[in-house]
């Protein structure tokens, strides 16, 4: 079956990825040709490997109806079998395989009220987000189908939706977030909005209401780990888009933006982005995004960090800082440096010069403590070990011998355990 679309004419060899398919995907195609339908790989597939990058997933289009698709492989799974789309498993592999569509309206502002199936290649790319995802790949005659330029777009570096922008985020709020994310696509390029969709951005952000939480924070999520997440937080926050997610009122050029340039991680950038408020409200907004407890607990402890770099301590806060820090130390000296207005090159320095001993575990357990001290299990007996440790970290101590010296200059009989210290920062 051909399609309705007349197919772009590329440079030779521009489709030579299809020769690198994955098995399985030959495998579906086939098989839907194998019972007279058509398929076509969709979607980030192509827009993908028209970059020269590998996919991450494989979706095809078909004019097979759901019905058909089953009929036509051993393994399948109904995941989304009302909007017309079958998952095929070939050795193991899941693959969606959605048969051509145009969607009615979207009256609650994130699904279609109604999905009219079709045959027509056509209207099913009319429908999707943006043009770099509206394109298809005919496996079996190698042809690209591009109504919407969207190639073009990809070359240029340009994001614009597919027909009317506003149009089309008014159908799925969502898209907002994803339009964001799509502007980092992980590579060296600076990808911008064209002008239609920057309005409409701007005009639908409303739309964000009728999402769900987990759907946005999964977008929101995949844009703090973004390569160039500074660019599209600033973005975000001069569009207001930011204060809509998290509260607050982020300016575009506020340094909770301009510090989380390069490779650093989604916790110490959201961290940033919290700094302008206390540990309770940041902890509120959170939960309130449904994070998971481990991120959250992240985002709070380098919340209550940032400032609080040993610019000028000595070198037992260094080493406790070094310590408390562990791999995230040079991601968090890149933000607190920009953070504090601080040049942080001495600081860096003298905590690479560190004398600091190979252990960095506690030299001694429970029952080192227990046979020396007469102290049972409990809260006196672990309070005194991890004031041990600390002490172990701050004079760089690596042996026993000097752990049970510094015990006998402890008055741990006595006093409240809870108010010892810990080998923590800040």
């Amino acid at each position: 079956m051909a399609s309705d679309l007349t197919p772009l004419v590329l440079e030779e060899g521009a489709l030579n990825w299809l020769d690198s398919l994955p098995d399985s995907v030959l495998e579906i195609h086939d098989g839907i040709i194998a019972v007279n339908g058509a398929s076509w790989l969709v979607g980030g597939a192509v827009r993908e490997s028209m970059r020269g990058r590998l996919p991450k997933d494989y979706d095809i289009a078909t004019s097979l109806t759901p019905d058909e698709v089953e009929e036509a492989f051993v393994h399948t799974i109904p995941t989304g079998k009302e909007f017309g789309t079958i998952t095929v498993v070939i050795d193991g592999i899941n693959h969606e395989v959605t048969t051509l569509r145009s969607d009615g309206g979207y009256s609650d502002g994130r699904r279609p009220d109604t999905v009219h199936l079709t045959t027509s290649l056509a209207l099913d790319l009319e429908r999707r987000d943006f043009t770099i995802n509206a394109m298809a790949v005919d496996i079996g005659r190698r042809q690209l189908f591009d109504p919407h330029y969207g190639l073009s777009d990809l070359k240029n570096h340009r994001l614009r939706a597919v027909g009317n922008a506003n149009r089309r985020l008014s159908e799925d709020g969502l898209r907002i977030m994803r339009a964001y994310r799509f502007l980092d696509q992980g590579d060296t390029f600076v990808w911008n909005t064209d002008l239609e969709l920057e309005m409409a951005l701007v005009e639908r952000r409303d739309m964000l209401s009728a999402i769900s939480v987990e759907r946005i924070w999964a977008e929101f999520e995949r844009i703090l780990n973004g390569v160039d997440a500074s660019r599209v937080l600033k973005r975000m926050a001069k569009d207001g888009i930011i204060d809509i997610l998290i509260g607050g009122n982020t300016s575009e050029d506020s340094i909770r933006i301009s510090s989380v340039k390069g490779d650093i991680q989604a916790s110490i950038r959201m961290a940033v982005l919290f700094k302008d408020r206390d540990s309770v409200a940041a902890a509120d907004t959170l939960k309130s995004l449904k994070v998971s407890n481990i991120f959250k607990n992240s985002v709070l402890w380098f919340h209550d960090c940032l400032g609080t770099s040993p610019y000028n301590g000595d070198e037992g806060n260094l080493r406790l800082f070094q310590y408390a820090m562990g791999e995230n130390l040079n991601d968090f000296l890149e933000i607190d440096e920009a953070w504090m207005g601080k040049d942080f090159t001495e600081l860096k320095n003298r905590l690479g010069a560190l004398d600091f001993s190979q252990s960095r575990d506690c030299l001694v357990d429970g029952h080192w403590l227990m046979d020396r001290t007469g102290l049972e299990q409990g809260m006196r007996l672990g309070r005194l070990k991890l004031w041990m440790h600390r002490l172990q970290i701050e004079r760089n101590l690596s042996t026993v011998e000097e752990m049970e010296s510094l015990l006998c200059t402890l008055q741990w009989e006595y006093g409240e355990p809870k108010t010892w210290p810990k080998p923590i920062w800040p």
